[in-house]
């Protein structure tokens, strides 16, 4: 949102989280070094944001803003956010290959899940919520390891994993994706057990992922195939998760989850259904189905195949997902349905969609002498709507006047603050960036009439 403050949001969370691994506290909380939790399979749902963090400072060209002083104490004393980043980095890496090296299966490629962290390595067939190696908790390992790749290009075998896991959750222990087909379009249904699938390929139904898990699974065929290019061909593998798979994961959310009401259902249920089937039966069947719609926005990252070749007509992701949030959001309950575990991401994959569909984009941050966006504002942009010339009025002495596009393009720069001309520009909305002489910034919106 072109606001730093969610940036030192993100990184309080990170440096508190990194303060609580077991060799970093007392009484550990964790009997290995490195973890946080003698629970295996959360550790993958930490590392994921974590190396994403990382993966986006590097991305974004971040590294070298500095730090606001009244920050510094909380992050280490660290100067810059590429300083902060390269430490976040350091504690993955040693986590990851703790972890690794303790739990990783070579004969299907998958990180097991031990009850604890005394259970040996070794995975067992079978089926139900406890089983070994639960698809929703591979996932985010996936996820993890494609940013500790993307963000450590010469860790190989970061990559090598990557693409191991992508071909398991596909073909380990018989096909894990069951495709429906119903008047030409195609969607998936799948259990929660995911690799450790009943080698028959009989999907039981009390065992149907639910959507809240779903989101977990659906996240790792996501990035596969956003980032797939960033590995071939330097990591040897297939594609696995092609576009008209990311459709049917789409049409999965329209057709069995979007307003599937069922006679047998609770009448607390309004809007979504529990799991990838359509149904209001199977795994946590019995929760509140508040927590089902609730973590239905789990699903807003599918709303870039609304439109594309496959996808099932009628209301898209978007609309149906916004239509529904965006009137309700701020009345909903602050409980663990709503704001707990993954229904985070979720909200945070409503804002990107929104920003996207709106076409809304950030600028990139100016590198240099470590400029800083201003946490308070000091500017005023005068008349704002205009059609004519603005004038600036800034508490703080200005050394350039830029106007950018939401592609980033500057389409006006100036040394003066005064009767700057945006006549010549279209109607819409742009940003104004207003450089100040001691190195800081300050990015406000301008409407042009």
């Amino acid at each position: 949102t072109c606001d730093m403050k969610y940036i030192w949001e993100f990184m309080e969370q990170s440096s508190q989280i990194i303060s609580c691994r077991a060799d970093k506290v007392s009484p550990q909380q964790s009997s290995a070094p490195y973890l946080f939790t003698v629970r295996v399979p959360w550790h993958g749902r930490i590392l994921f944001p974590l190396a994403h963090f990382v993966y986006l400072v590097q991305n974004k060209n971040l590294s070298s803003i500095s730090i606001p002083v009244n920050h510094r104490s909380n992050f280490l004393n660290k100067q810059t956010i590429g300083q902060f980043s390269n430490y976040v980095n350091t504690q993955n890496r040693e986590m990851m290959d703790s972890l690794l090296t303790k739990y990783w299966r070579n004969n299907d490629e998958c990180m097991c899940k031990p009850k604890s962290i005394s259970e040996p390595s070794s995975c067992k067939t079978k089926i139900g919520p406890d089983a070994i190696s639960d698809l929703n908790f591979q996932a985010p390992y996936g996820c993890a390891l494609i940013y500790m790749y993307l963000a450590n290009t010469n860790e190989i075998s970061y990559g090598v994993k990557v693409v191991e896991m992508a071909r398991a959750y596909l073909f380990s222990n018989g096909t894990v994706l069951t495709p429906y087909t119903i008047g030409g379009y195609t969607s998936y249904g799948w259990s929660h057990t995911g690799w450790q699938k009943n080698k028959k390929g009989q999907l039981r139904n009390e065992y149907f992922e639910d959507i809240a898990h779903g989101a977990h699974d659906i996240i790792f065929p996501i990035l596969y195939n956003k980032f797939y290019y960033n590995f071939y061909p330097y990591v040897t593998g297939g594609q696995y998760f092609e576009d008209y798979q990311l459709v049917r994961f789409r049409n999965t959310f329209i057709r069995n989850i979007s307003n599937s009401i069922s006679s047998t259902c609770s009448n607390l249920q309004q809007s979504f259904n529990c799991n990838v089937v359509g149904t209001c039966f199977g795994h946590y069947g019995s929760q509140s189905y508040l927590s089902y719609q609730m973590n239905a926005k789990n699903w807003t990252g599918l709303y870039v195949y609304d439109y594309v070749s496959g996808a099932q007509p009628g209301p898209t992701v978007y609309s149906i997902l916004m239509n529904y949030y965006i009137n309700v959001e701020s009345c909903l309950p602050i409980t663990s349905a709503n704001y707990g575990g993954v229904a985070i991401v979720g909200l945070a994959d409503l804002v990107v969609a929104n920003y996207d569909r709106e076409g809304i984009s950030c600028p990139l941050p100016p590198v240099g002498n470590n400029p800083s966006q201003r946490l308070d504002s000091s500017v005023t942009i005068s008349p704002n709507p205009s059609s004519t010339v603005i004038n600036i009025d800034s508490e703080i002495e200005v050394f350039q006047v830029s106007l950018v596009d939401f592609n980033g393009k500057t389409l006006i720069q100036s040394d003066s603050c005064y009767d700057i001309d945006v006549s010549k520009l279209n109607k819409g909305t742009y940003l104004v960036k207003v450089s100040f002489v001691d190195g800081t910034f300050q990015i406000e919106k301008l409407f042009i009439e």
